[in-house]
């Protein structure tokens, strides 16, 4: 989270715009801390384990990280609050890290979209717009009318 508000600060000092809320929801996935700092040749086993599971079964955790349930989960919490933000104070921009912000943009893929966030590139000044039909916090998903 500290990158992103540097980020949101210098977006606002550029734009003028003002920052009217920080929220830990936006913060990234919490992936294990026991992948922390390794590269995928050096992952331990258990955390190679999970990731052969974890579609099968997305509410698994490996051992302190965040499942992707719960990745999901507060994705969708995250667009109720932006969703209530934007009926407040107009149009925003939400800055956040890349695999966080894919999974908020894909709600409707469910905990799956983990998967496609993270093998899909997002370029750096890219605006992907946050639509009707994916702040529905509970429920079917359905294209807004």
């Amino acid at each position: 989270m500290p990158r992103a508000r540097q980020t949101a600060t210098l977006v606002s000092h550029l734009t003028g715009l003002p920052i009217v809320a920080t929220s830990g929801l936006l913060a990234e996935w919490r992936a294990p801390s026991i992948v922390l700092g390794r590269t995928a040749e050096t992952y331990p086993p258990a955390y190679r384990a999970w990731r052969a599971r974890r579609l099968a079964s997305p509410s698994l955790r490996c051992e302190d990280g965040e499942s992707l349930t719960d990745l999901h989960t507060r994705a969708r919490h995250c667009a109720a609050f932006l969703h209530h933000t934007t009926q407040r104070h107009g149009p925003l921009l939400a800055v956040s890290h890349t695999l966080f912000l894919g999974v908020l943009t894909r709600l409707t893929e469910g905990p799956a979209a983990f998967v496609t966030a993270a093998m899909t590139s997002w370029q750096f000044a890219e605006l992907r717009i946050l639509t009707t039909h994916q702040r529905t916090a509970t429920g079917p998903q359905r294209p807004a009318p």
